[in-house]
């Protein structure tokens, strides 16, 4: 029965459902709700371990398939949907909002990414990511009442519609190239003789850049830190993790397909251009931020720099170390937004000054930051270290074929040591800086201390043991 390839979707949808279903009946008990969604959803990560197994064809006329690489996402990007649930509980404007509805859809969402971890098919993977699009949008502006959430959903929105406009347009080209939107048919057509090559590689280009809203890639970027500013931190959090990794498992699924342009595979200069410029951009972007969220939101932007190294590197290493790097940047990148949760708890704004003496005032969320930071910045022995190095070998190795690679890594080392800049800042604020007079303890949500515990534990485990989850990801490559 082809519904079994569609168990964990079909799951959460389910899960989705209870949740408007107990929030109609239930309204008051929204906080035991969410909770029960997001143990739910690790309830599901947990069955598809025994009951998800990788098949070697595809389904629903193979346009979705079940391999171990999208198995593997489909846990990732379920597992991020619960602890986001997790951090929404202990967030204050949306606990007093109330309403179960952000739990649904960041539940749809969640489904909307595991469709495009298994697309075999334009048309699947542009419906899904349409899915992920609207709920974001709706996530974003959740908090209605404040201009600032409803300007993040509007410039999402608009933003948004811009990309799928470029992703449509490119599937013109790439049909009326190929003929067929379906991967394998493609495939077969790109190694044709007929095959008009510049009309594929500007068509696959639209998708690019379709492609790139999600994983904030310049020239589709530009969104990034007004939206993660705006939006409410839960919602942002999940923007800044499982839309990342979403959009690069899709890319990844494309690359693996065989599906990028034979020029580009031979010289992949534009692929170079857009990790060096991508990474640049938000290196220095995030230099003059005071938001939290905002620098937040250029770091996204580096990190994705960062990840396109490993994209144009190409090969078992390169593609290895984007999954590396996208799982010890899930754990980072939470931590943060954790700690931002509790601490701009009462109005959901985060300058630097927030963190005035946190040291004193929470000794958990200052060391869950300290990690945090240092692991986005590449400081050893945590899990972004091994991750830049990866990416960088990756790029070295590649430079012996290619001697432009070497330029490459001259930029990515720059970069990060730029960005090093404003993630150092961070921990000054929350380690140097005094304490204001009348500042108190803060108490810290059981839920976030989940939160902090798995991310702390993620960034450390994957900093001095990494040989698992590198294994792991050379074998979903075959």
């Amino acid at each position: 029965m082809e519904f079994y390839a569609l168990q964990m979707e079909i799951a959460t949808v389910v899960l989705a459902v209870i949740g408007l279903l107990a929030g109609a009946f239930w309204p008051k008990h929204v906080s035991l709700i969410r909770r029960g969604l997001a143990e739910g959803a690790l309830l599901v990560v947990l069955a598809s371990l025994f009951l998800a197994f990788p098949q070697h064809h595809a389904f629903f006329g193979d346009t979705f398939v079940l391999d171990r690489f999208a198995i593997f996402f489909k846990q990732i990007l379920l597992g991020t949907a619960a602890l986001v649930l997790l951090l929404a509980d202990a967030h204050g404007p949306l606990r007093r909002q109330g309403g179960a509805e952000f739990s649904a859809l960041v539940l749809l969402a969640a489904a909307g990414m595991m469709l495009l971890a298994s697309a075999n098919d334009f048309i699947f993977l542009f419906v899904a990511l349409e899915l992920v699009t609207i709920t974001f949008y709706v996530l974003n502006s959740f908090l209605r009442g404040e201009a600032r959430a409803l300007e993040a959903g509007l410039k999402y929105l608009v933003l948004g519609a811009l990309s799928a406009g470029f992703m449509a347009y490119g599937l013109a080209y790439i049909f009326g190239a190929t003929g067929s939107l379906n991967f394998d048919a493609i495939h077969h057509a790109l190694h044709g003789d007929k095959l008009p090559q510049g009309v594929y590689a500007f068509g696959f280009g639209m998708v690019l850049l379709g492609l790139g809203f999600k994983m904030a890639m310049v020239p589709m970027q530009i969104w990034a830190p007004d939206v993660y500013q705006g939006a409410p931190t839960p919602a942002a959090a999940f923007l800044a993790s499982g839309s990342k990794i979403a959009g690069f498992a899709v890319l990844l699924r494309l690359i693996f397909a065989d599906l990028l342009p034979t020029a580009w595979e031979a010289q992949p200069v534009l692929l170079m251009a857009l990790a060096a410029i991508t990474l640049l951009y938000g290196a220095v972007g995030g230099l003059a931020q005071t938001d939290l969220k905002r620098l937040l939101g250029y770091s996204s932007i580096t990190n994705a720099g960062f990840l396109l190294l490993g994209i144009a590197a190409g090969g078992d290493v390169g593609h290895a170390a984007v999954i590396y790097y996208l799982v010890q940047y899930l754990f980072a990148v939470l931590a943060v937004f954790a700690v931002l949760t509790v601490v701009a708890n009462a109005s959901d704004t985060a300058d630097r000054a927030t963190l005035a003496g946190l040291h004193r005032r929470s000794p958990l969320l200052a060391l869950a930051l300290l990690l945090a930071m240092l692991s986005l910045a590449g400081i050893p022995p945590l899990g972004g270290a091994l991750g830049k190095f990866f990416l960088l070998l990756a790029v070295l190795l590649r430079a012996r074929v290619d001697p432009a690679f070497y330029a490459l890594a001259g930029v990515a080392v720059a970069g990060a040591v730029i960005a090093l800049c404003y993630y150092l800042r961070v921990l000054r604020g929350a380690w140097a800086d005094p304490a204001p007079d009348a500042a108190t303890r803060i108490v810290v949500p059981w839920t976030v201390r989940v939160v902090l515990f798995i991310c702390m534990a993620g960034m450390l485990v994957l900093g001095v043991w990494p040989q698992p989850l590198l294994n792991w990801a050379l074998h979903c490559l075959h």
